[in-house]
């Protein structure tokens, strides 16, 4: 296999370990969301919830709450898909409050 015809997951993982070395948490982070949305896109939820839950403490630690904000959306689109309503709503209501309500329903229908 080429290196160009690698999984995006593979190249992801990697993207997120050097991250790791050079301890840039904010890429780490957005490595894991970007991977936890492949793996939802290939049918993995499992593997999806794993890299979404790795990635929102970082998040939280580094203080950037638009992409805290931006990895419940996407845990709520995941959430939807699957048919979980409810859950998905809720944790749309995360986002908001991560958000700080600052941005409208519209806008946020539009991330996900």
């Amino acid at each position: 296999m080429l290196a160009d015809e690698q999984p995006a997951s593979a190249s992801a993982g990697r993207h997120s370990l050097f991250a790791r070395e050079v301890r840039n948490r904010k890429t780490e982070s957005s490595a894991l969301n970007n991977m936890a949305v492949v793996f939802s896109q290939q049918g993995d939820a499992e593997g999806a919830r794993k890299m979404f839950a790795r990635a929102l403490p970082i998040f939280r630690e580094i203080r950037d709450k638009n992409s805290y904000a931006i990895t419940l959306i996407n845990i709520a689109g995941m959430m939807k898909d699957e048919g979980d309503l409810n859950g998905a709503n809720k944790t749309y209501d995360q986002a908001l409050i991560a958000y700080g309500a600052q941005v409208s329903l519209m806008q946020m229908a539009s991330c996900a």
